[in-house]
């Protein structure tokens, strides 16, 4: 089945779906692993008016994710956290929802599960485009960029939202 990976918790209100559906199609099982701060965005955001600490849950995670039993949240910023995903070896990634804005920690976590994308991997991009500079910065750029540098190919799979897009691996074209 692959990982189920969620980057960017904040509230937890994406956390909380998509692990109400993880469950509905995989079972007691299967598990989401949350990966957040809750310290809000480290840096602010280029193009946008959003400074640092802004999504900020002053630390604390969510109380309603405590009662997801399928959910595991790993607490902390990306450098420190993405190292927990080498206790999966190399399993592969069947699902991870972006929600990281920012282009330096997209850039972070697309690259730390590049190799682990196969085709058929589903990715969701929070906020992918339809904003002033998405091009320049932010998550499309961290796609392009990661895409590029491991050879990944990918098709647009709809439109979420405004800005929301999910993305499905068509191939992996270099090794890792």
């Amino acid at each position: 089945h692959g990982l189920w990976l969620e980057f960017g918790v904040g509230s937890g209100k994406s956390t909380a779906a998509i692990a109400v559906r993880l469950k509905a199609l995989l079972g007691e099982g299967a598990t989401l692993h949350g990966f957040d701060s809750f310290q809000g965005l480290p840096t602010s955001w280029a193009h946008t008016k959003l400074d640092a600490g802004t999504f900020s849950t002053g630390g604390v995670v969510p109380e309603h994710l405590a009662r997801l039993r399928n959910v595991r949240i790993h607490v902390g910023l990306f450098s420190e956290t993405l190292g927990d995903l080498d206790s999966f070896g190399p399993a592969p990634v069947a699902f991870a929802h972006v929600d990281v804005d920012l282009y330096a920690s997209a850039v972070e976590v697309l690259a730390r599960i590049a190799c682990q994308l196969h085709p058929g991997t589903v990715l969701v991009f929070d906020e992918l485009v339809n904003y002033v500079g998405f091009e320049l910065s932010g998550e499309y750029r961290a796609w392009e960029y990661v895409a590029a540098m491991y050879g990944i190919h990918w098709d647009y799979a709809g439109l979420f939202w405004q800005q929301a897009v999910p993305v499905v691996v068509t191939e992996r074209g270099r090794e890792c």
